[in-house]
């Protein structure tokens, strides 16, 4: 069943073009930080990056930004400190969690610092995890 556009004009849908690219940016930035948490990202988290690249149909400029921060190093502060709501935060950790297979202690532990930093109550990452768990499936691992 197709998910519903959210409604123009909100934290989570921005009506400006600039905010958009803005909040699309912090968005990417979670999603690598989160891929990084384990010292590296693995076939199947950098698959779910570039899927997640294309549903959003970013630009050269875009795909310039993330190539970038592929190459920085972990910084989960960069990540929480740009939210600028309780709705963006959410989001956040949100495409954190889909960017990664939460396989190891140092992914968990990672979850845990950004959602502290993020000031996010344990009942919405509680209920964050379980939506992301009940929408996703596997990214299938590419041959190589």
């Amino acid at each position: 069943m197709p998910l519903l556009p959210p409604p123009a004009d909100t934290p989570f849908n921005p009506a400006s073009e600039a905010d958009q690219q803005t909040l699309g940016r912090h968005l990417l930035r979670a999603m690598i930080s989160a891929a990084k948490a384990d010292g590296h990202i693995d076939a199947t988290e950098q698959a779910n990056i570039f899927a997640q690249m294309d549903r959003l149909n970013v630009s050269a400029e875009d795909k310039v930004f993330v190539m970038d921060e592929l190459r920085k190093p972990l910084d989960v502060d960069a990540v929480a400190s740009a939210a600028r709501s309780p709705e963006e935060a959410a989001e956040l950790y949100t495409v954190s969690l889909l960017a990664i297979d939460i396989d190891n202690p140092s992914e968990r532990g990672y979850l845990a610092l950004l959602a502290a930093r993020l000031n996010l109550d344990e009942k919405l990452v509680a209920h964050l995890h379980a939506t992301v768990e009940g929408a996703t499936e596997k990214v299938a691992q590419p041959a190589g």
